[in-house]
């Protein structure tokens, strides 16, 4: 069984050498993954995000979106907070 470290270390790697994953959408990963929990869950406000990444509102929404499909990152919206979780975490 692998620490919580590992796994975030193995995620961030595989993030970074994804050749089908854009800058933004690496950068918006990576901000996730900063905050995420053991769990793989993280719960991030838009702003924060918006800081972590570098992007724009809109940016930072249309790089989810894209995301979601790509590396199946599923987003559960409730009102201001959104959950983020990746499904990665559980297969490693």
């Amino acid at each position: 069984m692998l620490t919580f470290k590992e796994k975030k270390e193995i995620l961030q790697t595989r993030l970074l050498r994804a050749q089908s994953l854009t800058t933004a959408e690496k950068m918006v990963g990576l901000s996730l993954l900063h905050k995420v929990d053991d769990r793989g869950e993280c719960d991030v406000r838009m702003h924060e995000l918006m800081g972590l990444s570098g992007l724009s509102k809109s940016g930072v929404y249309r790089t989810l979106l894209t995301l979601s499909g790509k590396i199946q990152l599923k987003i559960d919206r409730k009102g201001c907070e959104n959950k983020y979780s990746f499904y990665q975490w559980r297969l490693i």
